[in-house]
């Protein structure tokens, strides 16, 4: 190797131009921060890099190559044996370098000292007799290089600038918040590319966290409940005209003092969810929660304005509604605490779960779900991510809640009536708080929750059912249709100059190696005949139905009868062909396993409800035994439409690997398909009835906003009443819980 001579060090460069300034010319980045030079020893680090990125591959030919595991070829069905890797061609030696291949001058100038150890390290012996191929044939390009990179700098300073990114339109930004897409950046910058996910908190911790406030809360709804039946009779009576009780009788102003106190009660059993919305409008991000807390702060004050006017035929403030929103808000906050500790209890049992994740561009571009054990990252980040319902009101309450002032202004002030402004505002705002909105999500997350719990499942929230309704299909493996003890040997049966231990010893082994359903079956049947399974380097699996190596020697090949007779090998007319196994050694039949399958019941109601929810199917089965026909006709499933992946994305799909920053869309606290059914079925129907309860919620509150500011433009304050709006929002409700049940069915 040659070594680095005086006239290549960068002393010999221009004042002007400096080391960081040639790294930066060579690397697109410069390694300064401010004013300040990087220190000395950061450049040396740079520069080594550099050099180790140029002359890596000179090392590549003499560096050993160490695999682990074994590897696994994949070979059509044409094929008769395994394809014998070629070995990999060692890289040319590189060129001598000219006057024009100035990036490679300007790097070793700046290795000083340490860049002959650097070098010989990466260069082998072999390359010895190269070592003039990396000599500079003019010493002085780097002199001149750097007075042409200086001139550079000096006329064109390079300045990176920001790419302008295309406006956004308010209903784009809407829909985009109304339909919880991952848009990275923008609403959840956590998805970013560059995001590192946190560090998630102890479950226990959270469970206890969202479990202590249920027993309160549950008493205070209770209470709260009963005072809106109160509300409500009274309303109905003075509306009636008749005589409302504790002397009051008709007097409009004793009866809105009345209602006043009633709601006052309310707000304090709620105070929880008044002081969370009030919070949310200090922050500038008005949700459900805040149009709560302003309809009740805004009908109170309704209630002292009536009480200081004293008019008998004062209209009844809107009390009775706002009290029944936020009771109906207490009872989504119990819900939505229910469920999340329904689901982490769920997680926090199992020993072993198994996540749910989705994998993206996995099978021919599309997205698909799968599961792996012991993958429950991020199951709690999607866990309490915000719903649709949420993220719309966020962009929906500060429009109701302008419009509903301008409305009030237009009906009162600008109609002369300015004295029945705080009556008409209250009336109006009123109608903001939807029934359906507090538990557009908490309500069937619950039901969720608690329908999983049963079959030792969990769902991750909203994020998990976004993740499960964005996928295409989900991945069915031999394990999932036949779980551990569905699948037993019934018998073996040895051919003619066949070894009985060396022909269980091969198949073992190579069924071991393909970890699919059967491996277990064949690790018992070595157990119980106190051998071991032998080491597989390299294994072949064929399209045919079988797979194959090299073991001691031998050519062994495992795999349906189909596959045998495609690779060569006879099989006799008596042997059964249906659910076995057979082993060819040196293209000679040696022994057959007789397999029995047992189907389960539940494995046959969950492929039904799978195939119900109208996701895609599609099945990665490494068990050659195991293909639809077979499925149909042990189960009485049609499995019409279910996808049949080619055995090389098959095994690629079924490993238990996971992308980088996946999160779990759900967890399995129990093995066999029903858990994995009842998550895809569950998430599919919360995604679309959290987005059915949101719209009807903010369509039945902006109907509702405009009624009233109808009613009180005519000041029609005989039917702009309180239990009419009272009965308005019920309808609203019962809308919302009937289409819920509808598609539940």
């Amino acid at each position: 190797m040659a070594e680095y001579n005086d006239d290549m060090k960068m002393d010999t460069a221009p004042d002007d131009v400096s080391l960081e300034s040639i790294l930066a010319e060579f690397k697109s980045s410069a390694y300064i921060a401010g004013d300040k030079k990087t220190p000395q020893e950061v450049l040396d680090r740079k520069t080594e890099d550099i050099i180790n990125e140029i002359l890596g591959s000179v090392g590549a030919a003499g560096a050993a190559k160490q695999e682990e595991g074994p590897v696994v070829n994949f070979v059509p069905l044409q094929e008769s044996e395994p394809e014998q890797e070629e070995p990999e061609p060692a890289p040319a030696a590189q060129e001598t370098p000219t006057e024009d291949d100035e990036p490679e001058e300007i790097e070793e100038p700046a290795a000083e000292e340490s860049a002959p150890e650097i070098v010989s390290d990466v260069v082998s012996d072999a390359d010895e007799e190269h070592d003039e191929d990396f000599s500079f044939t003019d010493p002085t390009a780097v002199d001149r290089f750097a007075q042409e990179l200086s001139e550079n700098l000096e006329n064109e300073p390079i300045v990176d600038e920001p790419e302008e990114e295309e406006p956004v339109s308010f209903i784009e930004r809407l829909r985009r918040r109304f339909e919880a897409r991952y848009e990275p950046g923008e609403y959840y910058p956590e998805l970013d590319g560059g995001y590192e996910p946190e560090p998630e908190p102890d479950i226990a911790d959270e469970v206890v966290r969202f479990a202590s406030p249920l027993k309160t809360l549950m008493m205070r709804l209770m209470a709260a409940g009963v005072l809106c039946v109160i509300m409500a009779v009274f309303t109905l009576l003075f509306v009636k005209g008749k005589a409302l009780p504790f002397g009051i009788g008709t007097n409009g102003a004793q009866a809105s003092g009345l209602l006043l106190v009633l709601e006052l009660a309310v707000m304090l059993l709620g105070y929880d969810v008044i002081v969370s919305g009030v919070k949310d409008i200090s922050r500038g991000q008005l949700g459900i929660e805040s149009l709560t807390a302003v309809s009740c702060v805004l009908t109170v004050l309704d209630g002292f304005v009536a009480l200081g006017r004293g008019e008998p035929d004062a209209a009844l403030p809107f009390a009775v509604v706002s009290a029944v929103s936020l009771t109906l808000a207490m009872k989504g906050k119990y819900n939505y605490n229910f469920a999340l500790c329904q689901s982490l209890q769920t997680l926090r049992s199992a020993s072993a779960p198994y996540g749910v994740i989705g994998e993206e561009n996995s099978v021919e571009g599309r997205r698909i779900l799968k599961k792996l054990r012991g993958v429950t990252d991020g199951f709690y980040t999607n866990l309490v991510q915000a719903d649709c319902a949420e993220t719309a009101y966020l962009a929906a309450a500060p429009i109701m809640i302008i419009a509903g002032i301008v409305f009030a202004f237009i009906s009162t002030v600008g109609k002369g009536r300015a004295g029945d402004f705080a009556h008409c505002n209250a009336s109006i705002l009123a109608m903001t708080a939807a029934f359906p909105a507090a538990s557009a999500f908490a309500g069937p997350f619950k039901r969720a929750a608690s329908s999983l719990k049963k079959v030792g499942a969990a769902l991750a929230g909203w994020g998990g059912a976004c993740g499960i309704s964005d996928s295409d299909a989900s991945i069915i493996t031999d394990e999932d249709i036949f779980p551990t003890g569905s699948v037993s040997l019934s018998g073996v049966k040895l051919f003619e100059g066949g070894d009985a231990r060396q022909a269980i010893m091969y198949t073992s082994s190579l069924v071991i190696e393909s970890k699919s359903g059967l491996s277990k079956v064949f690790s018992e049947l070595l157990r119980s005949q106190n051998l071991t399974p032998l080491r597989i380097d390299t294994f072949t699996c064929y399209e045919g139905g079988g797979m194959g190596t090299l073991i001691e020697g031998n050519k062994v090949l495992v795999g349906t009868a189909g596959f045998m007779n495609l690779m060569g090998v006879r099989i006799p007319d008596n042997t059964a062909t249906k659910n076995t196994l057979f082993t060819a050694v040196n293209e000679k039949l040696s022994c057959v396993f007789a397999l029995n399958y047992v189907p389960g019941n539940s494995i046959q109601n969950a492929l039904m409800s799978m195939l119900n929810t109208g996701m895609g199917l599609m099945l990665a089965a490494r068990d050659f035994n195991v293909t639809p026909g077979m499925v149909e006709q042990k189960f009485k499933v049609s499995m019409e439409g279910v996808e049949i992946i080619p055995v090389e994305t098959s095994f690629k799909v079924s490993e238990d690997t996971v992308a980088r920053n996946t999160r779990a869309e759900a967890v399995l606290c129990r093995e066999g398909l029903s858990p994995f059914a009842a998550v895809i079925s569950a998430g599919r129907t919360l995604y679309q009835l959290t987005r059915i309860n949101a719209v009807i919620s903010i369509v039945g509150s902006a109907i509702g906003v405009l009624l009233m500011f109808f009613l009180m433009w005519g000041a029609s304050y005989a039917s702009a009443t309180a239990w009419n709006a009272l009965i308005f929002m019920a309808c609203v409700e019962a809308v919302s819980l009937v289409l819920g049940r509808i598609f539940r069915a």
